[in-house]
């Protein structure tokens, strides 16, 4: 996907093509359902089936006698969306891509011809991009919960500047789900702003001070989460 998005002509366009057909499969419904990635007759599969699909963790053990292509979705749909969440974070983080490619080189050289695990997997991105990330695996490897939100802002005139105010509302999630949210400002001169929104708690309110006012305010951008997002 990252080959084409780069190399392709017109690989912008494809790569939110195959984006939103895969995140089709992996909620349900038939966004990009007549792009030519989409896989509509995953689309059909009832919502009691889906809810008893396992995590990407289990491998081939996802799958149920109900859903026998549990595997298939979860690892090649749901798994590509999940690495794309760790590429756009570190993206947002450094402004580049270096990083998450130099963690796929590292992870491909260091195990080549070996049988790693996710561990191993999470062990160099940790080494690569050094924090805790065990939360991150935990939330979207390890289980097959997916979150809805509903979120709102207002901001407000504070001094020289401005103040945001935020609120979240979580829900389809355990208590102990935890992931990152990032949030993106739009300014009319073109430029643009980022922070990101530790998320632990089914309701949520950040207040975060701004120097200008910003044109828009983007919540999670670039299919950076991984969840069925509206405005409340």
């Amino acid at each position: 996907m990252m080959f084409v998005q780069a190399q392709v002509k017109g690989g912008e366009g494809f790569f939110e093509e195959i984006l939103n057909s895969y995140e089709g499969v992996v909620f349900g419904d038939m966004r990009g359902g007549f792009s030519k990635f989409a896989r509509p007759y995953f689309a059909v599969v009832p919502s009691f089936d889906r809810a008893r699909m396992g995590p990407i963790g289990l491998g081939l053990r996802a799958s149920t006698s109900e859903l026998p292509a549990a595997y298939v979705m979860q690892t090649y749909y749901k798994g590509s969306l999940v690495l794309n969440m760790l590429r756009q974070i570190l993206h947002f983080r450094t402004g580049n891509d270096q990083m998450f490619v130099k963690i796929l080189r590292d992870f491909a050289k260091e195990y080549a011809g070996k049988a790693p695990s996710t561990d191993d997997f999470r062990r160099v991105v940790e080494r690569d991009a050094p924090r805790d990330w065990s939360f991150f695996f935990d939330a979207w490897i390890n289980h097959a919960d997916i979150p809805s939100y509903t979120w709102n802002y207002k901001i407000d005139p504070n001094g020289a500047g401005y103040e945001l105010t935020i609120n979240i509302k979580r829900s389809d999630v355990p208590p102990d789900f935890m992931t990152i949210i990032p949030l993106r400002f739009d300014y009319d001169d073109g430029t643009s702003g980022m922070i990101f929104i530790p998320n632990r708690q089914d309701d949520q309110t950040l207040k975060h001070k701004l120097t200008k006012k910003p044109r828009a305010v983007v919540f999670a951008p670039d299919h950076s989460l991984l969840a069925r997002v509206r405005r409340g």
